[in-house]
């Protein structure tokens, strides 16, 4: 492993791009990773290191789902979460981790990483933090390892009295308190004063190294690849896993499982929520990853036939990810306003329509990605 640090001083800053390409329009594999898979992507792609075309590979994760069922109470779940597949950027991306809790000193801490030219990876107490939209002030600390799945930003430089951050705007952020930087409105600025309280009660932090970049480049990196997407092939072949109390549905046995919940009339409540993340942000959360995780394969193989030339199967693959993107958004609509509904919100033999129609895409889809070289 060669270390690599990330260095940036303020004249770089307007320079950088985010969730938004240097073109003004979206970066699309940034928008369909997690917080921190997008952070990861981020700062990989702002390190001068790699081309983009030879990041966004590192990101490419499974597209299969998993349902999993709780065999005594019924509540479920239907996500993209794979049990044995990690994306590629885990083999390349060495990640360095740094945890201060309960420590007046872990703002200094934190800006001693910035000073070593490195952009850092932030996790706090974002509900203390008046700037982002789930701030408030009344929030009870003591609940912070209780809630949904942990935030982050990203932390590129400081001065003074001041934190430059970057965040998914205006998802993350309450616009009316956002301080642009002058020279770049994809970078935010913070008072240190207003972050010391959350950072102070917990602060979890990572910077990157990357492997010999020249790995990345040769023919191994491109065999990674072809290897990688044969194994999400493989994994559409269903299989079901017993686990403290739980059924695991994995693959075309999670698409057939939901098929049942919907012949057998489920209450939609029934789906996995907790008090802080609700049922309406947690179930359209798993689906926008389920069909983000095509939109960077899709991303992905674009940039093949840039490269390559439009040959049959990848223009017949491109063509299928973009089909089964649209049939996912088009499922996530239908299933926002079941949950919304003041009428009924059991899944219906609409619904299980609307999952035949997908199957059908995925069986094409699948064999496409068997047959990738």
């Amino acid at each position: 492993m060669k270390s690599e640090v990330i260095i940036w001083k303020k004249s770089g800053l307007k320079k950088l791009t985010f969730f938004v390409g240097s073109d003004g329009k979206h970066d699309e594999t940034a928008m369909a990773l997690n917080c921190f898979e997008a952070a990861v992507y981020n700062l990989s792609k702002n390190s001068g290191k790699l081309d983009k075309s030879q990041i966004v590979p590192l990101f490419i994760k499974d597209i299969n789902p998993v349902l999993c069922y709780e065999d005594a109470t019924g509540v479920f779940s239907f996500t993209s979460q794979s049990s044995n597949l990690q994306a590629l950027w885990h083999k390349h991306i060495k990640l360095n981790q740094y945890v201060k809790e309960q420590d007046k000193n872990a703002l200094p801490f934190l800006e001693s990483l910035i000073d070593k030219g490195q952009m850092v990876i932030l996790q706090t107490v974002f509900q203390r933090i008046k700037y982002y939209a789930e701030y408030n002030p009344d929030f009870d600390l003591s609940t912070y390892f209780h809630g949904a799945a942990p935030h982050v930003n990203i932390v590129v430089f400081h001065e003074d009295d001041k934190i430059y951050y970057a965040e998914k705007q205006p998802y993350r952020i309450r616009i009316e308190n956002f301080v642009p930087y002058e020279l770049n409105n994809q970078i935010g600025v913070i008072k240190k004063s207003d972050m010391e309280e959350a950072c102070n009660f917990y602060l979890r932090c990572y910077t990157l190294d990357f492997t010999d970049e020249d790995m990345v480049r040769d023919a191994f990196y491109r065999e990674d690849i072809v290897r990688f997407i044969h194994e999400i092939s493989d994994n559409y072949d269903g299989r079901t896993e017993q686990l403290n109390g739980f059924t695991k549905y994995y693959g075309n046995y999670a698409y057939n499982r939901f098929v049942e919940l919907c012949d057998n009339g489920t209450d939609i409540k029934k789906y996995l929520h907790t008090e802080r993340w609700g049922l309406f942000d947690k179930m359209t959360f798993d689906i926008w990853m389920t069909h983000g995780s095509r939109q960077i394969l899709f991303e992905y193989v674009v940039q093949e036939i840039k490269e390559r030339g439009c040959t049959e199967n990848l223009i017949l693959l491109k063509n299928t990810l973009s089909e089964s993107i649209e049939k996912w958004k088009l499922f996530e609509r239908v299933m926002s306003r079941l949950v919304k509904s003041r009428r009924s919100t059991f899944l219906s033999p609409k619904i299980t329509h609307q999952i035949k129609n997908i199957i059908e895409i995925e069986d094409r889809l699948n064999g496409l990605l068997k047959s990738f070289s």
